[in-house]
């Protein structure tokens, strides 16, 4: 078991990074983050039951504070997990089947980034991402909502 978990503060790009991570990999525990932006706090409140996170505490050691599993390698130097973007096209390669919901957070990741076009090679990647994500479901409602 490898946990997913970040140490800095969650934003919605945090969020959609870390719950794809868990999609892709069946042998990780998906860690609640200790702390959050206002928003994705309050997104993460109003949906709290639809995320598959878990406590911190069942895996961390009371009186040490130390793991009791393996840190999640999402980057080769270091521990953290890949930001929405890189991840939702991760997913779109493997011909991931996804739940409408976990699309449309994956969507509001990436689009939480003022510069999320500028993280793809070209403007045609950007398009299949995000049309991979709609035809999964994700409902661009949504992310308007928690954008504005």
């Amino acid at each position: 078991m490898r946990l997913i978990l970040t140490e800095e503060r969650a934003g919605f790009d945090t969020i959609g990074g870390m719950l794809g991570t868990f999609l892709c990999y069946s042998d990780t525990a998906l860690l609640l983050p200790q702390e959050f932006t206002p928003a994705a706090a309050s997104l993460v409140n109003n949906y709290f039951f639809k995320f598959p996170f878990e406590d911190s505490s069942y895996y961390q050691n009371e009186e040490s504070g130390e793991w009791l599993a393996e840190r999640f390698h999402g980057k080769a130097d270091s521990f953290g997990v890949w930001h929405s973007w890189q991840i939702a096209k991760r997913l779109m390669l493997d011909e991931k089947a996804l739940d409408a919901f976990y699309a449309s957070v994956l969507l509001l990741g990436i689009y939480s980034n003022p510069d999320w076009e500028n993280n793809f090679s070209d403007a045609e990647e950007a398009g299949q991402v995000d049309a991979y994500l709609i035809a999964q479901g994700a409902e661009e409602s949504f992310v308007e909502h928690w954008l504005n």
